[in-house]
């Protein structure tokens, strides 16, 4: 999922008075490197995971249209780091100077394997299947610049980390889009299989025949049926129940019963003497002694009674937040067609808020995913089910 941070390398400066009558629905700006002031002519200009986007002329200038709306504007120029600033309308009518420094290294702590030996491709499948997915649609989403890819396993911590020099292209066949990734963070655990993705993704539309497109727009529709972009959307419109969602508190604590044993000690260890690929394999015997240990270790309690808007929805000066401290469950049950190998039935979900409050933009948008996290069905839709912020599903027929 994208993040709304401020790179501390950037600069940001904002002109006031300088916009003329002609661009009262846009945005406009001017790119520049951060030590010469040098125009970066076509750099990219897009809002953060969306379908709009410009590139900058010769001067480093450009003007994209305002959708008013509270999102990322990502800038973008290879060799420097990428800016992602969060826009609001207020800025229409004003000129935006941003100010490029050039890209540092953030892995050089880490061992990095950029050699594209046995590891190098090994650690690139596990890439492929935790960032892409394993779902049906995920099988037509191909990343074609896979060389750009830097992996570092800390051992200490059991932690593979993956950076890109330059931004991952990746081509969606079964949704007809051409996605332009930057990638900010990706991290994988091990031992708890904690997983992190941020970056920022520009959608642009493949051409194709119209058996193609309609093809394209039903895949798009069904992989939006359900999702946590569908819920929020839902959230907003106060129409979880007329969309098919159910809602369900879920406690979870630990076993007080739980013990350590020494066979999931000794697991732990021997995870440390083998690479990443192999380690993180879940038919590899030491992780099933600790996935064996990690069922044990947690006791889970459904509360079946019903949850309604005000136990998790709070407003605030005409906006919305999320607030509540227990596991939501999210059941999605007006389809049940199988979404990836083997599973069938209700999508179903658990959602976590890591801070008290989470705002939601005037979609249902969550403004804040990284701090959200989430199991089940939505932690499996990753960019091989990934849909740009701005689609909307065709209107329903009565």
């Amino acid at each position: 999922m994208p993040t709304a941070q401020l790179p501390t390398l950037l600069s940001f400066l904002l002109i006031f008075g300088l916009a003329s009558a002609g661009y009262g629905q846009n945005l406009r700006g001017r790119i520049v490197d951060a030590n010469t002031n040098e125009p970066l002519a076509f750099a990219n200009v897009y809002y953060n995971n969306t379908t709009i986007g410009v590139q900058s002329d010769v001067s480093g200038n450009f003007s994209i249209k305002s959708i008013g709306l509270q999102v990322e504007l990502v800038v973008s120029y290879l060799g420097y780091e990428t800016l992602n600033f969060p826009i609001t309308e207020s800025y229409a009518d004003r000129i935006l100077v941003f100010k490029l420094a050039p890209k540092v290294n953030e892995m050089k702590a880490f061992e990095v394997n950029s050699k594209r030996g046995k590891a190098w491709y090994e650690n690139l499948e596990v890439f492929k299947q935790l960032a892409i997915g394993t779902t049906f649609f995920a099988n037509d989403c191909k990343i074609l610049n896979p060389e750009v890819l830097q992996f570092a396993y800390d051992t200490a911590t059991f932690t593979m980390r993956a950076s890109a020099d330059e931004p991952l292209q990746i081509e969606h066949k079964a949704f007809g889009f051409k996605i332009n990734y930057e990638l900010r963070q990706y991290e994988y655990n091990v031992i708890d299989h904690n997983f992190i993705i941020t970056g920022y993704p520009f959608f642009t539309f493949m051409t194709g025949s119209k058996q193609q497109e309609r093809r394209w727009r039903n895949n798009q529709q069904l992989a939006y049926e359900g999702s946590l972009l569908h819920f929020g959307h839902s959230v907003h419109q106060r129409k979880l129940q007329e969309e098919g969602f159910e809602l369900r508190w879920v406690e979870r604590m630990l076993n007080p019963n739980f013990q350590e044993t020494a066979q999931s000690k000794s697991a732990l260890s021997a995870l440390k003497k083998i690479p990443f690929y192999q380690a993180v394999r879940r038919d590899n015997p030491y992780q099933q002694t600790l996935n064996a240990s990690e069922v044990q270790k947690f006791i889970e309690r459904v509360d079946t009674s019903k949850v309604d808007y005000p136990d998790f929805l709070v407003e605030r000066d005409s906006t919305l937040f999320l607030h509540f401290k227990n596991y939501l469950q999210v059941k999605y049950t007006k389809s049940s067609y199988s979404w990836a190998p083997g599973q069938y039935g209700p999508r179903t979900s658990l959602i976590f808020l890591d801070k008290a409050f989470i705002e939601l933009d005037a979609t249902g948008r969550i403004l804040d995913p990284s701090a959200v996290r989430v199991e089940g069905y939505w932690a499996s839709q990753l960019l091989g089910d990934l849909l740009p912020l701005d689609y909307q599903p065709p209107p329903k027929k009565e």
